[in-house]
Order: C-alpha cells, then structure tokens, then sequence
C-alpha cells in the first residue's frame, strides 16, 4: 500500500516539476502592426463622435513548448506604407486611417525575434476584424483558431 502511494506522490512531483519547467519555457511578446486613427465614436457606441484617437493594432508573439503562436495577425501588409486606399478602398481608409510601416507587419516582427511565419504552429484570433485577421494568408501552414460564432459571421453576415 505505501509503494502504491509513494509512486503516485512521485507522479504527482514530476507532474509538478514538468508544468515548472515548461512554464519557464514560454515566452511572451507584444507586438504592434502600426496604429489605427479613427473617430472615437466607433469605440464608445457612437459617443465622442467627431474626436479622433489613435489605437495600436496590437499582436502577440508566444513561444510555447507545443509551438510558435501568434495571436491576431495585424492589418494587411497591402495597406503599409500609405497604400491603404488601393487595398481597401478610399471611403475604409478615410474612416480608419492606417498608420504601419512594412516592418511592422507580422512577418516582420517575428523575424525580429529569429523567427519566420514558417515556423508559426498556431494562430489565434480574438475576432476576424480587418485590423486583428489582415495577414491569415502568411500563416498557410499553420492551426487556425476562432471562435465558432466568428467563423460564421465571417462568411455568413447578418443582414442589416
């Protein structure tokens, strides 16, 4: 009975003793794709309207024991370097004014850390927004991830 116990107890140590050592091996960096200028109205259910605010386009960068993540993926690398309107259009960039350089997009910031967009194992969405799912095509290779209710407003969107 008391090896029985012993041998889960030591289970149970080494178990402990893995989830330290792999909680040492996860690393976390915050990234940015540049900056959105827009109407503080579409931040505040429409109050503000009329005061412009600048909001980074923040990304993150996870070197995990089961992979390279990236959550969100940034603005797409068309609109860097003031292109925006021959990406997405005069009247989107009139309302979201695109501030991102070609080395703040995602592929970029990664290989600042050693890594290329090869190398990424998963890649996680908070919501499929332009300014949070613009580079989906550099991660072809890669696990996606997105909430079931996003995926579908994605493809199939309510009717106004």
């Amino acid at each position: 009975m008391k090896l029985k116990w012993f041998k889960v107890a030591a289970a149970a140590a080494l178990c402990v003793a893995s989830a330290a050592a792999s909680a040492q091996n996860i690393k976390l960096w915050q990234v940015t794709s540049g900056l959105l200028e827009l109407d503080k109205g579409w931040l505040t259910a429409m109050s503000g309207v009329g005061t412009k605010v600048k909001a980074p386009v923040t990304m993150h960068i996870i070197q995990h024991p089961r992979g390279l993540i990236v959550f969100d993926t940034g603005n797409n690398v068309a609109v860097s370097d003031n292109q925006c309107a021959s990406y997405w259009g005069a009247g989107l960039c009139g309302a979201f004014n695109i501030q991102q350089s070609r080395d703040e997009v995602i592929d970029r910031q990664l290989q600042k850390l050693g890594f290329k967009a090869e190398d990424v194992k998963y890649v996680i969405y908070s919501h499929f927004h332009l300014d949070h799912a613009g580079n989906i095509k550099m991660f072809p290779k890669a696990k996606h991830v997105v909430q079931k209710e996003e995926l579908k407003g994605a493809w199939w969107p309510e009717k106004f």
